[in-house]
């Protein structure tokens, strides 16, 4: 996807065609150009029931200022809720449009899934240790956590996310850079749905857990 910086007039441009609309306003005022497609796509289900065979390329969008841009292969739902999302093929990580450190397309060439919806409880070495609400809270749980330690991470869906704890996915690689992801183990973690369906299973190698729970909007 072509980018540029756009210059104080075409801001002003999209500011007035976009007022009401601060997410589009926000998003193209910072790095796209004036004729990309904001789709607001949180809540069309629709849209995500159509993508089997039909996925959405992109940039899409997550609460928290996350982004990840590939192919929209799948959004698993039950009841009508979204649970969990897939992408297909090459499929590049970012916080605030800068890629997050290990987390490109070349890292994830072959896909990335991860869960949706609100966090409910976190077991370390099999005993539960806390109600989760947050991803903020979640990382305060883990701060000092060791390499090797068992961890189940449950959200309200029903997914469970279990495995070896490896270490905390940084922005970048300082050591204090902030915390946007868990890595688990390589073969060391298996991703459950509602139903025990298999998500991710131990033998496809290393999983990436990113705090982006929630879709918000898609660029193209």
């Amino acid at each position: 996807m072509k980018k540029r910086q756009l210059n104080r007039h075409s801001f002003l441009v999209l500011l007035t065609l976009t007022s009401g609309n601060l997410y589009s306003a926000s998003i193209c005022s910072r790095y796209y150009l004036p004729d990309a497609k904001v789709m607001h796509i949180e809540n069309d289900l629709n849209l995500f029931k159509s993508l089997e065979g039909n996925p959405i390329k992109g940039d899409i969008h997550f609460q928290g200022d996350i982004s990840i841009q590939g192919d929209l292969a799948k959004v698993f739902m039950q009841n009508e809720t979204p649970y969990y999302y897939s992408f297909a093929g090459p499929t590049g990580i970012r916080y605030n449009n800068k890629a997050i450190y290990g987390q490109g397309a070349d890292y994830h060439a072959h896909g990335f899934g991860n869960p949706l919806g609100e966090l409910k409880e976190l077991h370390i070495n099999g005993e539960i240790i806390s109600e989760i609400k947050s991803y903020p809270q979640l990382l305060r749980e883990l701060k000092d956590i060791k390499a090797g330690v068992d961890i189940k991470i449950i959200y309200q869906s029903g997914v469970e996310v279990k495995g070896e704890f490896a270490n905390l996915v940084g922005t970048t690689a300082r050591k204090n850079a902030p915390k946007k992801g868990i890595t688990f183990g390589n073969e060391k973690c298996e991703v459950l749905g509602p139903n025990g369906d298999v998500l991710f299973d131990k033998s496809w190698g290393t999983y990436d857990l990113i705090f982006a729970d929630k879709i918000q909007y898609l660029v193209k």
